[in-house]
């Protein structure tokens, strides 16, 4: 399996990996933004992480994969992202340094973190990310003001 993505730039998620109907438009729509809800036991923890990873297949991709609050990124996204690389056995395909990981195939970039920390609202550090091309935001509920949002929203420069 893990050689599939060196056959091809236009590799298809959706031939290879079983990807339920709901989600399939996140890999062929055009769309700027999903918003995914569901309860419990929905899969969509596990379809936004096998989302992201695959996503950093293709070169140059710098994706953020965030929370509004988030005290710990090891026990909570990450920890679904990395239990992906896992899954599907790409660990060696991929570099972990913090709470960055890096695609060794591609370049692309997926980092974890949170906006708002112990310390208060931290969306001015979204300037440190450069050239952002995706953001995932994890229980989006949680931000405070669309204000805020559209700072996320600012931060992505690339299509």
């Amino acid at each position: 399996m893990s050689n599939i993505f060196e056959r091809t730039e236009n590799f298809n998620p959706i031939e290879y990996f079983k990807i339920p109907e709901d989600f399939q438009p996140m890999y062929t729509s055009d769309k700027f933004i999903y918003l995914l809800t569901g309860g419990r036991g929905s899969t969509k923890s596990f379809n936004v992480a096998l989302y992201i990873m695959l996503s950093s297949f293709k070169k140059f991709h710098n994706i953020l994969y965030t929370r509004y609050t988030m005290s710990n990124t090891e026990t909570s996204i990450m920890k679904e992202f990395m239990e992906k690389i896992d899954i599907f056995d790409m660990g060696s395909y991929f570099e972990v340094k913090g709470n960055t990981i890096r695609n060794t195939m591609t370049g692309s970039m997926i980092f974890f973190d949170g906006i708002k920390t112990s310390s208060g609202n931290q969306t001015a550090k979204l300037k440190g990310f450069k050239d952002l091309t995706m953001a995932i935001v994890d229980e989006a509920e949680e931000w405070q003001s669309e204000e805020e949002f559209d700072k996320l929203l600012g931060s992505i420069r690339n299509p």
